[in-house]
């Protein structure tokens, strides 16, 4: 309750009553549905970021497997290119040494020819063909 003065002398008859209702309202944090809504925010917050992490995660997968593939066509495609020279070479060569009556040289560049043959093919079919590039 409030008292207030009317004129300059307080006389009882000159006091007003009035009545001001003040309303204090708690902190936020102390309100009854704070820690449902904080609780409701830290879900939402993880899912958020659990999606986020996923879909970024994702991205780079399928950034990494595309890089790999092109990797994989540039060295299928150099492989593609050098064989049949080396392979034309080689033979080029054994074909001379027979031809110059060189048998036993030939025999043995064959020998060689035919394990270098073997084991890259081996390493292509294991997957372990690698040419650093």
């Amino acid at each position: 309750m409030v008292r207030a003065v009317m004129g300059s002398m307080p006389n009882k008859d000159q006091y007003v009553s009035d009545q001001i209702v003040l309303h204090v309202s708690l902190p936020f944090y102390k309100e009854p549905k704070f820690h449902l809504y904080a609780l409701f925010a830290g879900i939402g917050f993880l899912i958020f970021t659990i999606i986020y992490f996923w879909f970024f995660r994702n991205l780079q997968i399928k950034s990494r497997e595309k890089e790999n593939r092109i990797k994989f066509l540039q060295i299928h495609t150099l492989q593609s290119q050098l064989n049949p020279h080396f392979i034309f070479n080689v033979l080029g060569t054994i074909q001379s040494l027979i031809i110059n009556q060189n048998t036993e040289l030939a025999n043995k560049y064959l020998v060689s020819f035919s394990k270098i043959n073997s084991t890259i093919f081996r390493q292509y079919c294991e997957g372990k063909l690698y040419y650093g590039f």
